[in-house]
């Protein structure tokens, strides 16, 4: 998040990542480092521990956590959503929240629980910046 926010606030390009006012700039963040502590490094320690746990418990664990994570992004959008996380305006949130779904899609979460979430992510994924950078455009890209 640091390179994302000292980005935004030494160059000065449009969209602005983060947003001016100071209460959706704060939600921004919020979602963004919902993800960032929150959901991935939880994800990453149960892999690694998935011998130990066996597959069953570790794509259980992986789902709550993923499910929580959702749930808590779908309260904030609740509030700030409008095309995008925040509004109108691509922002930090909306950078972090695709690769998220992306997850979330990979251990076949039923996303329809989430609307906003849904909503949302239905237009960040037709932007041509989205679908250039979706790993499956990736020229190292293995499906699993």
């Amino acid at each position: 998040m640091p390179i994302i926010e000292y980005l935004d606030e030494t160059r000065s390009f449009e969209p602005r990542l983060l947003p001016g006012d100071s209460y959706h700039r704060c939600k921004a963040r919020s979602i963004a480092e919902i993800i960032n502590s929150g959901m991935q490094p939880y994800q990453k320690i149960v892999k690694r521990l998935g011998k130990e746990l066996g597959e069953e418990e570790k794509n259980k664990r992986l789902e709550m956590s993923t499910k929580k994570t959702l749930k808590a992004i779908e309260a904030i959008l609740a509030e700030t959503s409008g095309i995008y996380c925040i509004g109108d305006g691509i922002t930090i949130a909306d950078i972090f929240l695709v690769p998220a779904i992306y997850t979330a899609r990979l251990q076949k979460i039923n996303l329809n629980e989430y609307p906003n979430i849904l909503k949302v992510i239905d237009r960040l994924d037709q932007l041509p910046e989205v679908i250039r950078t979706h790993p499956k455009n990736q020229v190292d890209f293995q499906p699993n």
